[in-house]
């Protein structure tokens, strides 16, 4: 029973052995050859590839549309368009594909074109003006073909071998040359140019020494030309009955047969010719005659020294019924004509440095003129300096002036001294410190000042020394006040506060310092006056103005709650301790700790109010000097009677104003 099993299981696998045997398909097969089809730029030819397979519906593909493809039964031509590019091959590919499967591929490869070349010999044919003929132009090219453009008309092309054939057929008769440029083309070569030239006629030349021949009033002589030229020979033309003219070699010669009894002056044209060269006209005049005039004059040179203005004379003699003169109008001279006499005289005396003429032409009928040139000579170059010296004393840096008188054209100076600004305006000479003389000594400078051929002058400077100033930081500064605040007053100084110390004029002889936000209050600046080498708390000025009342700070102390004010007169000394650059307002009155006020007044009705009173005891301000400042919170205007002032500041507004303060004795100034 197993064995059964066994043989039929051996059975059954036998058959589907069989069974699976007999029911597989043949596998597709496909040969494409050549496998690669190598083409040229330029090839037109077909290229044959074979196809072998047991499909009968394979394909074929072209990769490019360059690459072109004609079916056959057993394989297809392959042809591929033309290819410019010289740099480079390009390539594509063929697929052949049979069935789902099987597919195989035919490389396609085109060269690059051929870089063509084109070179013409010569590049430029030239023929003569009378010259006709053939030339030949080599053209020199790789190229299979060559061409040439259209020629005008007065050539003829033709193409030998590998020569361009230019013919000339007429003479050229114009009067410039002529030319054209043939265009010769070869493949992708750069097209190269022909030139044809062709010259314009020679002419001969021909020149003469003169061109205009005058007879004047009364002459007859004879008057040449020379005749230059190239050609064989020359000529004239005919000329009027008045004239005579012949030639002689290379000489014309002509002359008048008589005298111009004519009321006109009389022409005559004569062309001389000369070959091929361009005729030359010769233009003979004859003046009419007449019986001229005589004049005569007696000094025709009159000369004055440069500070002279005396009258000088000359006489005119003349057969005419009158004569004249001009000009009679000279701004430096006057001219008089009296009777047969020219007087002339200088208006005034010469200054200049330059001699000075005029030339007066005298005429009378029909005479000649007769020029008299009247002149004055230069005076004696001149240069001055008005004054010598300037003087900047001590503190002062205004500009001064000097006057320069000359009689030069210009004049110019010379400042070696870096410490003086030198400058000019016509003929003002400015001279300005560029600032105090802080040096031990007087300093001096010489400036030099000249004048074309004067003998220069000199102005000398000083300046003399201004003394350092203890209070010269102060000028500008920032400030922190600190102390200890006053006990027992309404407002006491506060123990740190900030704000600014602003000169008020900048003016060494008259000096105020505005100190604002004092006590942390803006708008009511605190002033301390600079007198005599000291600083003083002012105890009277006005430090604001609202239109209705005005605003004072006074000095004075407390005796319990009673304020007692110090006069007006009063001096309270601030302290300044340079080293540490501390303003100190400590001190006492009348043996009380200080105290200010800020009192107000009412200006129609002068009732006096006091707003604040602040302790002065231990309040010390701090200083940081600082470039510049624009103060925000100094509305106050205090301008005193002063020594007159070269400049100035005033603070209106809040705004600070620079004021011109030349000669100024006292100012006014309103809100």
């Amino acid at each position: 029973m197993k064995k059964f099993y066994i043989n039929l299981l051996v059975f059954v696998a036998a058959s589907a052995l069989l069974f699976f045997a007999c029911d597989k398909k043949e596998a597709t097969k496909l040969t494409v050859l050549p496998e690669e089809l190598t083409f040229k730029a330029d090839d037109a030819d077909e290229k044959l590839v074979d196809v072998s397979s047991n499909v009968k519906n394979w394909t074929v593909t072209p990769s490019d549309r360059w690459i072109h493809i004609e079916e056959l039964s057993d394989g297809f031509y392959v042809s591929v368009e033309k290819y410019t590019e010289t740099s480079r091959e390009r390539t594509g590919s063929i697929t052949v594909k049979a069935g789902e499967s099987k597919s195989e591929t035919v490389n396609v490869v085109q060269l690059p074109a051929e870089l063509h070349t084109l070179s013409v010999n010569p590049a430029t044919l030239t023929f003569l003006a009378n010259e006709t003929g053939t030339k030949p132009a080599v053209i020199v090219t790789n190229a299979p073909v060559w061409d040439y453009s259209s020629p005008p008309g007065w050539l003829t092309l033709n193409k030998s071998g590998n020569s361009l054939m230019v013919t000339v057929s007429d003479v050229h008769s114009g009067p410039l040359q002529r030319s054209s440029s043939i265009t010769i083309t070869a493949g992708n070569a750069t097209p190269v140019v022909l030139t044809v030239e062709q010259e314009a006629p020679v002419k001969d030349d021909l020149s003469v020494t003169t061109t205009n021949i005058h007879f004047p009033a009364c002459e007859i002589s004879n008057k040449t030309a020379t005749i230059t030229t190239s050609a064989a020979s020359w000529n004239y033309s005919s000329a009027p009955d008045w004239l005579t003219v012949s030639k002689s070699g290379n000489t014309l010669t002509v002359t008048p047969r008589d005298l111009n009894k004519t009321s006109d002056q009389r022409e005559a044209n004569i062309r001389i010719t000369a070959g091929t060269a361009d005729p030359v006209d010769i233009t003979v005049t004859q003046a009419k005659c007449e019986q001229k005039n005589t004049l005569t004059v007696s000094d025709e040179i009159i000369s004055f020294e440069a500070n002279e203005t005396t009258v000088k004379t000359a006489t005119i003699t003349t057969d005419a019924a009158s004569w004249d003169a001009n000009p009679t109008n000279v701004d430096w001279l006057n001219i008089e004509l009296t009777d047969f006499t020219l007087s002339v005289n200088p208006k005034n005396q010469n200054t200049g440095t330059s001699e000075r003429s005029i030339t007066i032409t005298v005429t009378a009928g029909n005479a000649d003129p007769v020029n008299v040139v009247v002149k004055q000579a230069a005076a004696t170059p001149s240069l001055t300096v008005s004054p010598t010296l300037i003087t900047f004393p001590a503190g002062d840096i205004a500009l001064r002036t000097a006057t320069i008188t000359t009689n030069a054209a210009s004049w110019s100076f010379l400042n070696t001294s870096a410490w003086l600004t030198v400058g000019r305006s016509g003929n003002t000479l400015t001279v300005t410190p560029t600032g105090l003389n802080k040096t031990s000594s007087r300093r001096e400078a010489i400036i030099n000042i000249t004048a074309g051929t004067a003998t220069p002058v000199s102005l000398t400077v000083r300046q003399e020394v201004t003394p350092d100033d203890p209070f010269d930081d102060i000028v500008r500064s920032t400030y922190t006040a600190t102390g200890t605040p006053l006990s027992g007053v309404e407002y006491p100084a506060k123990s740190s506060w900030k704000g600014d110390v602003i000169p008020f004029p900048d003016n060494p002889d008259d000096r105020y310092y505005a100190i604002t936000n004092w006590a942390d209050i803006t708008g009511y600046p605190l002033w301390v006056n600079y007198e005599d080498g000291k600083l003083f708390l002012d105890n009277s000025s006005i430090c604001k103005d609202d239109g209705t009342y005005v605003y004072h700070y006074t000095v004075g102390y407390l005796s319990g709650s009673t304020f007692t004010s110090a006069p007006s007169s009063h001096k309270y000394e601030v302290k300044y301790n340079k080293s540490t650059k501390t303003l100190d307002f400590t001190g006492t009155y009348n043996g009380y700790p200080a105290v200010v006020i800020l009192r107000r007044v009412n200006k129609s009705t002068q009732v006096g109010t006091v707003l604040t009173d602040l302790g002065l005891s231990n309040a010390k301000l701090v200083l940081t000097p600082v470039s510049s400042i624009t103060p925000s919170n100094v509305s106050a205007v205090k301008v005193s009677d002063a020594p007159a002032r070269k400049s100035g500041k005033v603070v209106v507004h809040s705004e600070p104003v620079i004021i011109p303060l030349d000669n100024v004795k006292s100012l006014d100034v309103t809100k």
